[in-house]
C-alpha cells in the first residue's frame, strides 16, 4: 500500500515438473496472491526472443508504475542447463512510457526529439476523438506534411478536417505493389489503440530499424509485432497540439 514500484522476479522449474513430484517444485503462479498489481508466467528461460522478452520486461515496468504504483511479479522458469545461452541478436531498449495525461513539457519534448526525421507516418488506432481533437491531429499531419493511416474508429477517416489532409483510409495501401516498402517512414508515430487492419500489423513486422513511437492515454501498448520502440502515456490530440510549435518552428 506504500505506493512503491518494485518489480518480483521469481526463478521456478519449467512447466513439464510441475506437479510431477520433483524436488524444489512448487505451483508460484500467484505465489502473491493480490498483494501484487499483476502477476505472469515468462516464457521459459532462452526460448523467448529478444525482442520478446524485452516486451514483457517493458509491460512490467508499465504495470509497476500505473495506474497505481506498486508490485509486480514475474515467474521465469528454467530448464537445466542453468548457465545463460548466448545471444544472437540485440533487442533495442524500450522507453518507460512517460507522464500521464497532460503531457509535460519534458515529454513533449522527448517525443519531438523523436520526429525530428521528415519521413513520419502518423498511423490513428481505435479513439474517442472529438472534433477538436481530430482537427489536432489532422493540423499536425498538414503541416509537418506527415500522412495518416486511419483506422475504422480513429475518428479520422470523414469530417471537415480531410479536405486538405492527406489521409490513408487502410492500411492495405501500404502494402499494395510494395509501396509499403519502397516508401518505408523512418519513425511511425502510432495514436490511440492498436489499428485493426491485419495488414498494418504484418507490415509493422517487417519494420526492422524503425522507431515506432505508441502513444496511449489509458496506457495501451499492445505490440503483437514487437515493433514499439517508445511508448508515451498522453493523450493523443494534446499531445498534437503540444507539438506543432517544436515541429514547425
Amino acid at each position: 500500500h506504500s505506493g512503491v514500484p518494485l518489480i518480483l522476479l521469481t526463478a521456478d522449474r519449467p512447466p513439464e515438473l510441475q506437479g510431477r513430484g520433483a524436488p524444489q517444485t512448487i505451483d508460484q503462479v500467484g505465489l502473491y496472491g493480490t498483494h501484487v498489481r499483476w502477476s505472469t508466467n515468462a516464457p521459459v528461460g532462452g526460448t523467448a526472443t529478444p525482442a520478446a522478452a524485452m516486451a514483457l520486461a517493458a509491460e512490467a515496468v508499465e504495470r509497476s508504475l500505473a495506474p497505481v504504483p506498486g508490485p509486480v511479479h514475474v515467474n521465469c522458469p528454467f530448464r537445466e542447463p542453468l548457465e545463460p545461452p548466448p545471444v544472437e541478436s540485440q533487442a533495442p531498449l524500450l522507453s518507460p512510457p512517460g507522464p500521464a495525461v497532460p503531457p509535460s513539457p519534458e515529454v513533449v519534448t522527448g517525443v519531438a526529439a523523436m520526429l525530428t526525421s521528415d519521413r513520419c507516418l502518423i498511423v490513428a488506432g481505435p479513439m474517442d476523438l472529438d472534433a477538436d481533437g481530430a482537427a489536432a491531429i489532422s493540423r499536425l499531419s498538414r503541416d509537418c506534411g506527415w500522412p495518416i493511416v486511419a483506422d475504422p474508429a480513429s475518428g479520422l477517416r470523414r469530417g471537415p478536417h480531410t479536405a486538405d489532409t492527406p489521409v490513408l483510409a487502410t492500411g492495405e495501401h501500404l502494402l499494395s505493389a510494395g509501396w509499403g516498402d519502397a516508401n518505408r517512414p523512418d519513425v511511425v508515430l502510432q495514436l490511440g489503440g492498436l489499428p485493426t487492419s491485419r495488414s498494418y500489423r504484418l507490415w509493422l513486422e517487417r519494420l526492422e530499424g524503425t522507431r515506432v513511437v505508441a502513444v496511449d492515454h489509458v496506457g495501451r501498448f499492445p505490440d503483437p509485432a514487437f515493433a514499439v520502440t517508445d511508448r508515451v502515456a498522453a493523450e493523443p490530440a494534446a499531445l498534437a497540439t503540444a507539438l506543432l510549435p517544436h515541429l514547425t518552428a
